[in-house]
């Protein structure tokens, strides 16, 4: 009928989850492969050699197929944090650790060290650093073990082992190949690459910090209490249609239908009673029963055509209330009056439609319905009353598994600031680690409140991963400005010391991380882009957070000075 102008869409749920599905791996591939490359190209521009480069990569790469083969063995790979989180921590866990192991290793190569001799001082000075910050992301990300959810169970126990073997990974797979044949010409082009040709330049910052250090230790303390407070302010949230890129098929459909039709995904208020009660009383009830439910459900504005055996009496011909009209239930199809109520097995149901606005909009709106449910029921004590449905499943689990992941980071941070103050023997350094912690969260969580967004799945996934590397470059400083004062008194000495040695691999994870993250941004996958940015952007903060006001607040709270 070519005259006929007209547009059809397929949707429903095989439609949904197959485009879902084929989107994410297409993304998923393509977009990784484009960020892999991307890493790898920044990674020869700051070493200024493909085999360095390639003897770092292979310890990201052993730590994954070491930690998915673990996951295998316990048959945990369907779970979606398991599947997509896990890899990405333990890749950049293994990788920020690997890239200040070989600076390390090269600049005792360029020394003069032979391979074998430059692998061991590189362990030495570096393999406490690289354990810390494998055993305090582990036993961070371990208390998910806590969670009341599964999969954030699950998820937890993994990032233990998967953490883990990051770190034998790096110690094992970087000193090897260094001190082979692989390793004899790692040394080349060190200090003539781009970070330490203008790490001199950066040192300015430093000295501006040491100049200043009270004045920055408040901005920085000042400006993470304001962007805390701002972080509070987020909520959890989690919509269906946020999984499909705006532009597919399934995604118009359900769009325009979920506003035409009152919404697409059906919740379900059940009602139950005794088998022990009176037919003919539990009639009566019943319907007094559904039309308060009926009453309330229809003061929601954002609930959707209540539908239930009240309605379809009601809509039948006759006068007075529905409740008396019982009897012209037998006219009612079979299988439409079984839909609604069924009296063998002393079941009746109310159904309603919920449009995709999120659990942050609806959240309110399904406590007062529970709420009100519960004191119609308390007035008829042989009936009971449960709310169910896909919406009511993402309200009560989504939000608990969202809240689950953002008492892990709470637990984490705690957990970091105990282990660093037991291992460096001091209270001071503990607490010091805080800020230069908290401080890149705060920043990625302001970023999404200013943006209006909410605190959903992946971006507490984002900011669990994105806490592992923050730690990492801090234990990285703090362990060897902590070396660098067995060797002097003077402060200020042993914070540029620090600096210098470690500012290299800092900055070069940051720049290699940060470009890698703007890659995928240009995803057609939502959740991706959010990844991404937030990534970006913590990581980015992390460095100005570990490289300004972590030396700043060192200097303003010195250490006991040796005798």
């Amino acid at each position: 009928h070519p005259g006929v102008k007209m547009d059809f869409f397929v949707t429903g749920r095989v439609p949904f989850r197959l485009t879902a599905q084929t989107s994410q791996r297409d993304n998923q591939l393509k977009y990784q492969s484009i960020a892999y490359g991307m890493i790898i190209l920044m990674s020869m521009v700051l070493f200024r050699g493909i085999v360095a480069v390639g003897i770092v990569a292979a310890a990201p790469f052993l730590g994954v197929f070491w930690t998915l083969g673990f996951v295998r063995y316990l048959n945990l790979q369907m779970n979606p944090f398991i599947d997509v989180v896990l890899p990405i921590l333990v890749a950049l866990v293994a990788f920020t650790d690997g890239v200040h192991l070989m600076v390390q290793i090269r600049h005792e190569r360029a020394s003069g060290l032979n391979g074998l001799a430059a692998a061991r001082e590189g362990v030495r000075k570096v393999g406490l650093a690289c354990f810390l910050t494998s055993l305090t992301t582990a036993v961070g990300f371990g208390s998910l073990a806590l969670a009341n959810h599964e999969l954030v169970r699950d998820f937890g126990y993994c990032c233990v082992f998967g953490v883990g073997l990051a770190f034998l990974s790096v110690v094992l797979a970087i000193p090897l190949a260094c001190s082979t044949w692989l390793g004899q010409r790692i040394h080349i082009g060190y200090g003539k690459g781009y970070v330490d040709r203008n790490i001199n330049r950066i040192g300015g910052v430093i000295e501006l910090v040491l100049r200043y250090p009270r004045r920055m230790s408040a901005v920085g303390i000042l400006l993470s209490l304001v962007l805390l407070s701002i972080s509070l302010t987020l909520r959890p949230d989690d919509r269906r249609g946020d999984l499909l890129p705006s532009y597919t098929e399934p995604a118009i459909a359900n769009k325009k239908m979920d506003v035409a039709m009152g919404g697409l995904s059906q919740a379900t208020i059940t009602v139950r009673w005794d088998r022990s009660t009176n037919e003919k009383t539990s009639d009566i009830e019943l319907f007094q029963i559904l039309q308060e439910i009926d009453e309330l459900l229809t003061q929601e504005e954002m609930i959707g055509h209540p539908i239930s055996i009240y309605n379809l009496l009601e809509a039948l011909p006759g006068a007075g209330p529905a409740a008396t009209r019982i009897s012209m239930l037998d006219l009612l199809p079979p299988p439409l009056k079984r839909s609604y109520y069924n009296p063998g097995n002393k079941v009746a149901q109310v159904k309603f439609r919920v449009q995709d606005l999120g659990i942050a909009v609806y959240g309110p709106v399904f406590q007062r319905i529970q709420d009100g449910a519960n004191e119609i029921i308390s007035d008829y004590p042989n009936f009971s009353i449960a709310l169910s449905g896909a919406p009511i499943w993402r309200w009560e689990n989504i939000y608990q598994i969202v809240v689950d992941l953002a008492t892990s980071l709470g637990t984490a941070a705690i957990i970091i600031f105990i282990i660093l103050a037991f291992v460096y023997k001091s209270l001071r350094i503990g607490i010091i680690s805080i800020l230069p912690n908290l401080f890149p969260l705060c920043v990625a969580a302001t970023y999404l409140a200013w943006t209006g967004q909410a605190l959903e799945i992946v971006t507490v996934c984002a900011f669990t991963c994105c806490l592992g590397i923050a730690v990492d470059d801090t234990i990285h400083f703090l362990t060897r400005y902590v070396e660098e004062k067995k060797e002097t008194s003077d402060e200020s000495e042993a914070i540029r010391k620090a600096f210098t040695s470690v500012g290299t691999a800092l900055i070069m994870t940051t720049l290699v991380l940060v470009c890698g993250f703007m890659t995928v941004m240009l995803s057609e996958a939502r959740e991706h882009r959010i990844f991404a940015s937030m990534g970006a952007i913590t990581v980015s903060s992390a460095l100005f957070g570990d490289l300004v006001f972590l030396p700043a607040i060192l200097k303003t709270f010195p250490g006991k000075k040796r005798r």
